[in-house]
C-alpha cells in the first residue's frame, strides 16, 4: 500500500488498470466519475477525506515537479 501510495495513483490505481476506462474525473474527494465506450459513468470509489485528496494532488505535483495547481482545487 506504502509503494502504491507514494509511486501510484492511490485509489485511482483500480480505475487506470482497467482496459475499459477512456477517463478519469476527479470532481471532489467523494465523486469520481470515469468514461468508458459505453458512456461516463459515476464510481463508488473516493478519497477518504479533502486532506487525503490534497496530499494525493500535492504528490502528484512533487513528483512531475510541477506548478501548484491550487487554483484549479
Amino acid at each position: 500500500m506504502l509503494i502504491n501510495y507514494a509511486w501510484g495513483y492511490d485509489v485511482l490505481t483500480p480505475l487506470i488498470n482497467l482496459d475499459a476506462v477512456i477517463e478519469i474525473h476527479v470532481i471532489d474527494f467523494d465523486k469520481i466519475r470515469v468514461k468508458t465506450k459505453k458512456g461516463r459513468n459515476s464510481t463508488p470509489l473516493s478519497f477518504l477525506s479533502r486532506e487525503h485528496y490534497l496530499r494525493f494532488i500535492r504528490n502528484i505535483e512533487l513528483r512531475n515537479l510541477k506548478k501548484r495547481i491550487d487554483k484549479f482545487l
